[in-house]
């Protein structure tokens, strides 16, 4: 009874001629083209002097460390 029910409720919602909506077409906004700004060009400031070189303290000299030498423990010695 239910299924005859629901089948005559299809039939009868297909019969009901769906309502058209009218969708508004979107009339398209003219986009405003930005007039270029002039951008003021800067004046040109000359760079600051460099700061006099400081003398570093003895401590604080980097040490250079030969990197490609290979340690002394792996020269094979022939016995």
């Amino acid at each position: 009874m239910f299924n005859k029910r629901e089948s005559n409720f299809e039939e009868d919602f297909n019969k009901i001629t769906p309502i058209p909506i009218p969708t508004p077409t979107p009339t398209p906004t003219p986009t405003p083209t930005p007039t270029p700004t002039p951008t003021p060009t800067p004046t040109p400031t000359p760079p600051p002097p460099p700061p006099p070189p400081l003398p570093l303290p003895p401590t604080l000299t980097p040490i250079p460390t030969p990197i490609s030498t290979p340690p002394s423990n792996t020269t094979t010695s022939s016995t």
